[in-house]
């Protein structure tokens, strides 16, 4: 699932609180108020951290301004507008015709082969027309939740398949999975070490369920290092009677 987002009578309010500064404000270069991931223990409350504070922003323009269209506040512009062609929609702030601050975007693509309308709806902080702060990615294959950087996902962020219900908790840069991660597959098995360039590779553990040989049950094969997802080097395997 990926996408990148390049793309109104005055009122006063003054933000009260740092979930409504968040809607009222230019976000920051991407050192935002989280700290960096050192090891995979910390990436799981950094994003459960990310959900509140996203669910936070959005039910808070919910119930400030969402319907509300002549509000001007720290220089910027609350409007609600469709593109030329009325197939994608903007609400939210800007700044000189220039999204800035929060908005939702709503992109529509047609099938033409079935006729089907795909919507994708972004729901987060805008710089420079460009995603960019926290925010929320969502369609009809999955869900992306955490920060951007001039419309790529980069930083810590959660990314999570429908289909098969896999779970990736991450660091990201530039679009591209880079650091530290986690996956959980729907199958219950479970990826913790580095990745580069979307590709498991690095040091990592892999939890899996074996039963095509002599062991059966859960497995942890601890591996000196990956190659684009493949064992490399020496490593162990540990059965859940602990058994190497």
């Amino acid at each position: 699932m990926t996408m990148s987002f390049c793309g109104m009578c005055c009122g006063d309010s003054r933000p009260r609180d740092a979930t409504t500064q968040l809607l009222f404000s230019s976000p920051p270069d991407v050192q935002y108020n989280f700290a960096e991931p050192k090891t995979v223990d910390d990436l799981e409350p950094l994003c459960m951290e990310l959900d509140i504070r996203i669910n936070e922003i959005i039910t808070t323009y919910k119930d400030t301004v969402a319907t509300t269209k002549d509000i001007i506040v720290n220089g910027l512009e609350h409007v609600d507008r469709l593109s030329k062609d009325s197939s994608n929609s903007y609400v939210g702030f800007v700044r000189n015709g220039v999204k800035e601050g929060f908005g939702r975007y709503t992109y529509n693509k047609s099938n033409n082969i079935k006729s089907e309308v795909k919507s994708s709806l972004y729901e987060g902080q805008w710089r420079d027309n460009k995603a960019n702060g926290i925010g929320r990615l969502r369609d009809e294959t999955g869900e992306y939740l955490g920060y951007w950087k001039n419309g790529e996902k980069h930083g810590v962020g959660k990314e999570t398949w429908f289909a098969d219900k896999t779970v990736f908790r991450g660091v990201y840069d530039k679009g591209q999975k880079e650091g530290i991660g986690i996956y959980e597959w729907g199958d219950g098995s479970k990826y913790q070490g580095q990745l580069s360039d979307n590709e498991i590779t690095g040091w990592g553990t892999l939890t899996d369920e074996y039963d095509k040989g002599q062991k059966e049950g859960i497995g942890i094969y601890e591996w000196g290092v990956y190659d684009k997802g493949q064992k490399e080097g020496v490593g162990i395997y540990e059965w859940g009677d602990g058994s190497k």
